[in-house]
């Protein structure tokens, strides 16, 4: 391409000189000697126009050997020739390095029209993008204002209802049917705050990436049908019929038993929540193909075809009711599609539309073990909750700073029977602890000055100064993650129970805690 460049700009120039000088001698007749250039200045800007600089000057070089060789010049004084000779060359140079530099101008200008073009285009992508992004920090704004009022209204509404109770049981003499209907709201909405709190917490793990699953082989028809049963009351309080069907040769699947149930409560509570009075829920535990599958089904609101997409999405609900499909945060689902996930399932919603109900369908790998009757099961697949806990005589020692938790949790175990020591600190529970007999020590992690780890490290260091057996100790605190539990265990405890803890299950680890060991 360069050398075929070459060639036409310097051949344009003898093709040039050739025709300029036939021109000039045929002119001859015309001019005589006179103007002995006139025919190559068009040719000098031709050529210099096509090819630029040097075939400019190489044609200003041509034109002036041949007005000089060749045309009758002699007729001319010396001094003249020599003079309008030097004038050519260097107009002929000039307009050579006149037309070069407005070519390079003409081709910086386009260079420049270029890269103007291109900043344009650079500065509108990038105008594109802020725009782009200032939308999304608008939408996550206002997404984050909406969360907030959600969160806001989701706390203050149990809290309501709960300070209500409270100032009503206060203030008046209720009868029993007065205090049995304010205990039931009361104990209602604790749940609710404690679910909120516990929701938050895992979509935290999640987006962490630090959400764990303590697994094992869980039997999905005893999970279900215990699940069931401790929403029936809810179900009922709404006057809806909740029924369950389970296939009892149904695979065991691997998994964590407790976040399974957590996917269970959760497609049931929504279940609950958006079924009018009246209405029914099925709950079917079956095999299908290679899979463990349980299906969620209910006569409610129905889900709008365009929201079914994004219904497992954070902090989205549905569209079908401007009332109670937007109540909550939208987390229960999104929590429920990550555990399933994470177990390897698949989780998928169907509805024909608003007003036809619900369908919600989890499908987990199955281990290919048929499930046996309950006395087949696993030990560690057995609920010590069966069994009412049983204190009595129990020296239990409590070492918590929030005294409203310290007095409640004594009062609860006294209730089972044990003789409770309540301490306020660590130092409290070291005094305590040396002057007199405990046979369980409950802690608190989170105290100030001092916390629950100091505490236990100090607590069996003075057991084997003193050659006595470690007392039983389980660290009761609202510190969850499996990290914290790690933590809990390897400084001497030997259960980890978060709050907020079910009474009858804290009863129920402290007398399995102090139990004999089998054999």
């Amino acid at each position: 391409m360069l050398a075929k460049s070459v060639g036409a700009r310097y051949g344009i120039v003898l093709a040039t000189f050739s025709l300029t000088a036939a021109i000039r001698w045929t002119l001859i007749p015309v001019f005589g000697p006179a103007l002995p250039f006139i025919t190559f200045y068009p040719g000098i800007i031709l050529c210099a126009w096509y090819g630029g600089l040097w075939p400019g000057v190489l044609m200003t070089a041509l034109g002036a050997v041949a007005a000089v060789t060749l045309w009758p010049v002699g007729a001319f004084p010396s001094a003249i020739l020599i003079i309008s000779l030097a004038l050519y060359l260097f107009n002929g140079v000039a307009i050579s390095g006149l037309t070069e530099l407005l070519h390079r101008a003409r081709r910086r200008q386009n260079e420049l029209h270029e890269t103007a073009a291109r900043h344009q285009a650079e500065v509108e992508r990038l105008l594109q993008r802020e725009q782009e992004a200032r939308s999304a920090a608008e939408a996550a704004n206002r997404a984050k204002d909406a969360f907030l009022a959600t969160l806001s209204h989701e706390l203050r509404t149990p809290l309501t209802s709960i300070l209500g109770w409270v100032s009503i049981l206060r203030r008046q003499r209720p009868d029993e049917a007065q205090l049995s209907r304010g205990v039931e709201v009361i104990g209602r909405n604790a749940q609710l705050q404690a679910q909120l709190v516990n929701d938050l917490l895992d979509v935290s793990r999640i987006v962490a990436g630090k959400l764990s699953l303590d697994m094992g082989l869980v039997d999905l028809v005893r999970l279900t049908q215990e699940t069931v049963e401790a929403m029936q009351e809810q179900a009922r309080a709404k006057s809806l019929t909740l029924a369950v069907r389970l296939d009892v040769s149904a695979a065991w699947v691997l998994g964590d038993a407790m976040r399974l149930q957590q996917v269970l409560s959760n497609l049931c509570s929504n279940a609950i929540k958006f079924t009018p009075a009246g209405g029914r829920i099925d709950v079917e535990v079956k095999r299908h193909e290679r899979n463990a599958r349980l299906v969620v089904t209910d006569t409610g609101e129905g889900i709008a075809q365009q929201d079914l997409p994004r219904i497992f999405g954070r902090f989205e609900q549905g569209a079908a009711s401007s009332t109670a499909r937007r109540q909550g945060l939208g987390l229960g689902l999104a929590i429920c599609r990550h555990l399933v996930d994470v177990h390897g399932g698949e989780i998928r919603a169907h509805s024909a539309g608003t007003g036809h109900g619900a369908t919600f369908t989890v499908d987990l790998p199955s281990r290919g073990v048929h499930l046996g009757t309950k006395r087949d099961r696993p030990a560690a697949d057995r609920d010590f909750r069966a069994a009412a806990p049983r204190l009595e005589g129990l020296r239990v020692l409590v070492a918590e700073d929030h005294e409203d938790a310290r007095d409640t949790v004594g009062l609860v175990l006294q209730q089972y029977g044990a003789n409770v020591m309540l301490a306020g600190s660590v130092s409290e529970a070291l005094d305590v602890f040396s002057h007199g007999k405990v046979d369980v020590l409950v802690s608190d992690i989170g105290m100030p000055h001092a916390d629950g780890y100091e505490l236990i490290t100090r607590v069996r260091a003075l057991e084997r100064e003193a050659g006595a057996l470690p007392i039983p100790a389980l660290a009761l605190t609202a510190y969850g993650s499996k990290e914290d539990r790690e933590q809990a265990l390897a400084a001497g405890f030997q259960a980890h129970v978060v709050k907020p803890v079910d009474p009858e299950k804290l009863g129920a680890v402290i007398a399995q805690l102090h139990a004999p060991a089998p054999g």
